[in-house]
């Protein structure tokens, strides 16, 4: 039930949005949202694939009680997975103008705003990604439900009460302010409890130099 229940969750989170964009703002700004959405995520792709073998290494250090492992493959995921991610964003920004206009046969009209809101959600849902991989893997309920539940209820407050004044930009707001709390403060929290019981310090200096 409870995992059902946090798949509903994510369900909305990801394509619920859509939902809301088109009853709160309007169906036309709905494929501005969908494109800019699918060029910021591209940059994720490629970090799945780094990623998704290091999870079962994330659960069999968590099973052997080494915590300092857990933190090693943080570190060279920070490395690496954000120097893929924030690199490649910074590197399309200045021609994002253009090429949106390219893909989209002009017409979209480009929201720089979105844009960089959401490529700033990307950026920290990227740096929480080993956190985050890590409480999944090893099927901490308690921890994946807090993560779920926030991201839906930020989401959707800040849509629907900033769709008025602000437009697009609560869009890209609400994405972004639920990754900082879903993938970043929640995360950053439960696994330093999770380190904390399995006596592993958390390398507070190492998070800290990665942000």
């Amino acid at each position: 039930a409870v995992l059902t229940l946090n798949n509903m969750f994510e369900q909305f989170s990801a394509s619920g949005i859509n939902f809301l964009v088109t009853r709160y703002i309007s169906l036309i700004a709905l494929p501005v949202y969908t494109t800019l959405r699918t060029a910021t995520n591209m940059a994720v792709q490629v970090t799945n694939l780094i990623m998704n073998p290091l999870q079962p290494e994330l659960i069999r250090y968590h099973s052997q009680n080494a915590g300092e492992k857990i933190s090693s493959v943080s570190k060279a995921f920070w490395i690496i997975g954000g120097s893929i991610v924030n690199i490649t964003l910074l590197g399309i920004a200045p021609f994002m103008a253009g090429l949106y206009a390219i893909w989209t046969n002009h017409k979209l009209q480009f929201d720089p705003v979105l844009f960089f809101l959401l490529c700033l959600s990307v950026a920290v849902a990227n740096f929480g990604k080993t956190w985050t991989a890590y409480l999944n893997g090893i099927n901490d309920l308690k921890a994946i439900t807090m993560m779920s539940v926030s991201r839906f209820f930020v989401i959707f407050t800040i849509i629907y009460f900033g769709n008025g004044p602000y437009g697009m930009a609560s869009v890209g707001w609400g994405i972004l302010v639920s990754e900082i709390i879903s993938s970043l403060i929640l995360p950053f929290f439960l696994v330093k409890g999770k380190l904390r019981e399995i006596n592993s310090p958390f390398d507070n200096q190492a998070a800290l130099l990665a942000v």
